[in-house]
């Protein structure tokens, strides 16, 4: 069984990129979650998360090329939001599919299973609940706390996940070098709160 004896990744700026050969190691990778990878389909691994840590808030994009069962936890007092990169086959949060207009959300010390094709592209988004919280407040965003925590998914407009898409692989850029921490980590929040409108 999965333990939830996990803490949020440390505050940084930096893109952080890791690489594994084998799904064990790369569940590994990922700052502050606690998983399970178990390789469904035949052939060589190869997994490659690029991460941007801040205080609060991690923002990641991950690639696995082989069929996987995932089993996850992310820290305490968090909100998950998966979304598939564009044109991504079906995946699976807890056995419901994930539709092209659909992204993926768990709570924190929760655990959750994945089902992911072959070559699979995620980005991944997790917030403590106050920071959360506070944004939308200032920004007067309602947050549905029983759709967002509960479903396991959330149907979100075509055109809002394209610019969420955009933004992302921007920022995750290893190029991307020039826009200061605190700006990056104010356009996640927006993208974020955008998202739960």
């Amino acid at each position: 069984m999965l333990n939830s004896g996990i803490d949020a990744p440390n505050k940084g700026s930096l893109v952080r990129v890791s690489e594994a050969f084998d799904a064990d190691l790369h569940a590994g990778n990922l700052t502050g979650w606690q998983q399970e990878y178990d390789q469904t389909s035949r052939g060589g691994f190869y997994g490659r998360i690029v991460e941007l840590p801040f205080d609060g808030l991690q923002v990641f994009c991950e690639h696995t090329s082989q069929a996987l069962q995932q089993k996850c936890v992310v820290w305490p007092d968090s909100v998950w939001l998966g979304i598939p990169l564009a044109d991504q086959e079906e995946s699976r949060i807890n056995g419901l599919t994930i539709r092209p207009d659909t992204i993926m959300c768990r709570p924190g010390d929760c655990d959750f299973q994945l089902s992911t094709p072959q070559n699979y592209d995620l980005y991944g988004l997790v917030v403590d609940k106050v920071t959360l919280t506070d944004m939308a407040s200032i920004h007067d965003v309602d947050i549905n706390w029983k759709e967002l925590t509960e479903y396991g998914r959330l149907g979100v407009p075509d055109k809002t996940l394209a610019e969420v898409r955009f933004l992302l692989a921007r920022l995750l850029s290893v190029q991307n070098k020039e826009t200061p921490p605190r700006l990056q980590q104010d356009i996640v929040m927006m993208a974020l709160l955008e998202v739960l409108k």
